[in-house]
């Protein structure tokens, strides 16, 4: 199941765009200056400070990554300090809110592209990037797919997409050789294969039912039985229940329960939970993205105020 929460780089090109200060709201709630108004650091006057929002810990195998990458740039650029702030992927959202309406809005942000951010460029928490694409020659630097994405209605891309991956069903061979049983290539020789893997102590599927992953393994099981189009349109305009193919694949999908297939206790199991599962060896699968941690892959957003740099 491909997922376009790719990352929004306003990382090392964004940089170069530091500024000195914040806009303040405007009160239509967009920002007061326009992104092309953004400066190099030769045209600020002073140190210059970029507050960064992430979720790249340092135990995240990312985050010495963007921290090496920070350092080198500030060793570039003596003139500008980067100050980061690290939190849970889903603590980003409300901790850069609550320092939006406090008038303290950091300059980068790294979080994925999901519901509680979709509304941020609207909102005026971060600004549009078409510019500094063009400014910066990045128009081809990213997947036109990626892009399509982060763009909205209006024509305005909300963000710089770096990073996308996918949600693969993951499967320990060595499990299934002691199983006595092949890698199963389809429903029936996954369901036929569950007796088996139980026999031999382990679990078959890891699946996190109690947050987001297990939603998800949910819905793409149900697409797996609808067409491109009819799951667009099912989900533009509803009608799940009442259209044939995605019965049959809820259906599948309580088969698939119903013969032991997910994990015991899986409606209670977290995300953390089910990777340590298949990590210790517990469990012969795992639903997980194709960066095999449990770490969330983010999004540079280039906040609202890195629009308020002089001309």
């Amino acid at each position: 199941m491909q997922r376009n929460r790719m990352i929004i780089v306003v990382a090392t090109s964004l940089l170069v765009g530091a500024c000195a200060g914040s806009a303040s709201p405007s009160p239509s709630g967009t920002p007061e200056a326009s992104p092309s108004s953004v400066s190099s650091p030769a045209a600020t006057s002073g140190p210059v400070t970029l507050n960064v929002i992430n979720d790249w810990a340092a135990s995240d195998p990312k985050g010495p990554i963007i921290a090496q990458v920070f350092a080198d740039f500030q060793a570039a650029n003596p003139d500008i300090k980067i100050q980061v702030s690290t939190f849970k992927d889903a603590d980003v959202p409300t901790k850069v809110e609550t320092a939006f309406l406090a008038g303290q809005e950091p300059d980068i942000i790294m979080n994925n592209y999901w519901a509680p951010n979709l509304g941020w460029e609207s909102q005026g928490v971060t600004v549009p990037v078409n510019d500094m694409l063009t400014q910066w020659g990045l128009v081809n630097a990213f997947d036109a797919a990626a892009l399509t994405s982060f763009t909205q209605s209006d024509g305005k891309i909300v963000a710089f997409p770096l990073e996308g991956f996918n949600w693969p069903i993951w499967y320990n061979k060595a499990i299934f050789d002691k199983a006595g049983v092949a890698i199963p290539t389809t429903t029936n020789e996954l369901i036929a294969a569950v007796p088996k893997i139980k026999a031999a102590g382990f679990q078959v599927l890891a699946a996190a039912g109690a947050a987001g992953p297990g939603y998800a393994l949910f819905k793409l099981i149900v697409q797996s039985r609808l067409t491109d189009d009819g799951c667009g349109r099912s989900t533009r305009r509803g009608g799940f229940s009442t259209n044939p193919n995605a019965k049959a694949g809820v259906d599948l999908f309580v088969a698939l329960r119903d013969a032991g297939v997910f994990a015991d206790g899986a409606a209670g199991l977290t995300p953390d939970a089910t990777a340590q599962m298949y990590l210790d060896g517990k469990a012969a699968m795992q639903f997980e993205g194709s960066w095999g941690t449990r770490a969330r892959v983010p999004t540079f957003w280039r906040a609202r105020s890195l629009a308020a740099s002089p001309a």
